[in-house]
């Protein structure tokens, strides 16, 4: 009795889903055991954002502006980068949509015109 569905040299092959007896997934309410494609992205762009910031570290090591000037740049893109991967989530749980930019609520407008604009 095999209760780990992985299926080998597939694209859903990295989610790990638990199976009851019957057949139905008993971890994830999704009937292929994948997560919503917006959780998958938020996965996603963790990681890039985690090494992003590392480099943006060493770059403020590096730079000659004022640690004050330095300060507020990093941390603004860091915050950029929270609200985005907080937004991937947030349309993930909900699982209304496959495309933010399709009907965007009126308090994340500001931030995904600043997202494009930087």
């Amino acid at each position: 009795m095999n209760i780990w569905n992985y299926p080998a040299r597939s694209r859903r092959s990295k989610h790990w889903a638990l199976r009851s007896t019957n057949g139905r997934n008993a971890v994830s309410p999704r009937p292929n055991g994948t997560a919503h494609p917006y959780v998958d992205t938020a996965h996603r762009a963790a990681l890039m954002y985690s090494f992003a910031t590392t480099l943006i570290a060493v770059f403020i090591e590096l730079s000659g502006w004022p640690s004050a000037v330095n300060f507020i740049a990093a941390n603004t893109i860091v915050f950029m980068f929270a609200v985005t991967i907080g937004n991937y989530t947030r349309l993930g749980l909900r699982e209304e949509t496959d495309n933010q930019m399709r009907n965007p609520p009126t308090t994340m407008r500001f931030v995904l015109v600043a997202l494009v604009c930087r």
